[in-house]
């Protein structure tokens, strides 16, 4: 018998670019200010989910996130993307594949 086990690992996305702990028009125009940067990107130039570049996914990002207070959001590897609401409990659930 074969068996294989998936164990995404989640990495977490912020879009609060300019770091005043609110996803708003100040970090959409940090956003617009790194777009098409293609290494070396960070935080401050609109990278949300750490891969040093500023494109569509950091957009994505904002875009989800919008008007709130930083909260959380993740990403797999395989580009699933999980937004955790952080005012209402989690509850863990467990499944069989």
């Amino acid at each position: 018998m074969l068996s294989c086990r998936v164990t995404p690992t989640l990495q977490q996305i912020s879009a609060d670019f300019d770091g005043d702990r609110g996803i708003d028009g100040a970090g959409f125009l940090a956003w617009q200010r790194g777009f098409a940067a293609t290494s070396g990107a960070e935080r401050a130039n609109g990278d949300s989910d750490t891969d040093s570049d500023v494109d569509a996914s950091d957009l994505a990002a904002w875009t989800a996130t919008y008007g709130e207070a930083e909260t959380p959001y993740y990403s797999t590897a395989s580009g699933l993307s999980v937004y955790i609401n952080t005012l209402s409990p989690i509850r863990a659930a467990s499944s069989r594949v």
